[in-house]
């Protein structure tokens, strides 16, 4: 039996074990994203590279080698080849039971091609995640004039719109619909909002999710989200999804500690001018959290680029647009990478659970911020979650 996306006692005590039998399977995919072909077969044995890295927009980027000696799937004879710009492509990955031959797939994305290069019979194919569709990564979403979202439109309406904006050829850029938050799908939007001619539509769909505090991202089946974005939430409501303890757990191969201080934001400064009552509003957010080796307290200031922001109506929303944005560059500044063998089904942004001495954890609750998987290798990146600010002033 083939099982996807299921989380349940065989498939933990598959993951659990130290000798595992990972396998790889990758579909291309038209752009209402059913199967066009399984191109696993031909896909050159762990060459596959897939990393994920906690952003707004997009998250995570591809690389795999094909055998094409045959031009089954890069010849230019008979139209559009199957591997080519634009294309669409799922990536999976999955463990065998050796007990029964039950396989249990995880999907890694959906991706779309920005890039082929054929050298010998084999193709190099590289791409990024959906999100990449609203990018200059592909260059699809390019506003050639300004458009307009006026004001008493919900925040959901915005989003599906502009997700769903004409890309030619008869296509919507996304024909899936957005998942959003209930806590924001309803918002009114309060003041005639413009994007301007030379911007991206990724560049409006971050900034709408911004001004909700919220995160944007494609998940791993292709889904458009827009989730809460607030650090409280991950400390009062996320459960853990894995728990590694180095002493006891077979999975746990080796970790470390860095600190990229090149990275660390402790104080960041937002400004925002209301465009109908030409009020400018001004927020200074700091992370004064007693537990964070990166407080101000600790290291005194470390100050992140000034952000002008067109999303803020008033002085709470700037507040809240500041403390957003010192959590998400707080997030990627301290880390701890922690190669393991494969667990398919962790993704960026989940929690875990991480027992080592060396570090004086103690069941400590981690994010996910950066995910690597090579072949049947994986290494993961966390941030402690009592290290991040939240306890934030605002001046």
């Amino acid at each position: 039996m083939e099982y996807y996306n299921i989380y349940n006692h065989n498939y933990i005590r598959v993951a659990k074990r130290q000798k595992k039998y990972p396998r790889t399977k990758i579909e291309i995919l038209d752009h209402l994203e059913f199967t066009l072909g399984d191109i696993s077969r031909d896909v050159i044995t762990e060459s596959d590279n897939i990393s994920y890295i906690y952003n707004q927009g997009v998250q995570g980027r591809f690389s795999f080698s094909v055998l094409d000696y045959n031009k089954k799937y890069f010849s230019t004879d008979s139209g559009t080849p199957l591997l080519w710009f634009g294309r669409k492509v799922k990536i999976y990955k999955g463990l065998i039971d050796e007990e029964n031959g039950d396989i249990y797939w995880w999907s890694l994305g959906v991706f779309i091609i920005t890039k082929v290069t054929r050298r010998h019979g084999i193709l190099s194919v590289e791409g990024v995640d959906k999100f990449g569709l609203f990018t200059a990564d592909t260059g699809f979403s390019l506003l050639d004039s300004n458009i307009k979202a006026e004001a008493g439109r919900t925040v959901g309406d915005i989003i599906t719109s502009l997700a769903g904006r004409d890309m030619g050829g008869g296509r919507i850029t996304d024909p899936k619909p957005p998942l959003i938050d209930r806590r924001v799908i309803n918002i009114t939007n309060p003041q005639n909002l413009e994007f301007s001619s030379g911007c991206y539509t990724g560049d409006a769909l971050i900034g709408i999710a911004n001004m909700c505090k919220c995160r944007i991202f494609y998940d791993r089946n292709g889904y458009l989200r827009v989730t809460d974005g607030s650090l409280g939430y991950l400390y009062s409501t996320a459960a853990q999804v894995w728990s590694f303890d180095k002493s006891t757990t077979a999975e746990y191969i080796n970790s470390s500690l860095s600190f990229d201080f090149t990275k660390v934001i402790n104080r960041i400064t937002v400004t925002v001018e209301n465009s109908i009552s030409g009020k400018v509003y001004t927020s200074t957010a700091i992370n004064n959290e007693p537990r964070s080796p990166m407080s101000v307290g600790r290291i005194g200031f470390k100050t992140g680029k000034p952000i002008e922001n067109i999303y803020g109506y008033d002085q709470s929303g700037v507040d809240a647009l500041a403390d957003f944005y010192l959590g998400i560059k707080s997030v990627l500044g301290v880390r701890i990478p922690l190669k393991t063998v494969l667990i398919p089904h962790l993704c960026i942004n989940d929690v875990v659970m991480l027992t080592d001495n060396d570090y004086n954890f103690d069941d400590a609750r981690l994010l996910i911020n950066e995910i690597v998987i090579k072949g049947s290798d994986m290494t993961v990146s966390l941030v402690n979650l009592d290290h991040l600010p939240c306890h934030v002033q605002l001046i």
